[in-house]
């Protein structure tokens, strides 16, 4: 199996068990992509999905009335991840 053939788990922060986000990513750093999976047990479609170009090595959370996640890429960039969009 080759690295680009599988996801895996590379970062999580939970809020509370209704709220949480998750990184999944190839390993391929001469490609770095990564699906961000956020989960918010107060709706009906609890899940939402956000893909970015880079590896996501880190994630903090804060826990508003809607939750904000603040990703960290492995070579220091910053993304604002908010219900209404990614900044």
């Amino acid at each position: 199996m080759k690295p680009h053939e599988f996801l895996r788990l590379n970062a999580a922060f939970a809020l509370t068990p209704d709220r949480f986000c998750v990184s999944f990513d190839e390993g391929d750093p001469e490609d770095p992509f990564s699906i961000v999976l956020t989960y918010d047990g107060r709706f009906p479609q609890p899940w939402s999905r956000t893909e970015v170009t880079r590896k996501i090595a880190g994630i903090i959370g804060e826990n508003a009335s809607d939750p904000i996640y603040t990703l960290m890429s492995d070579e220091g960039d910053v993304y604002l991840l908010t219900p209404q969009e990614i900044e």
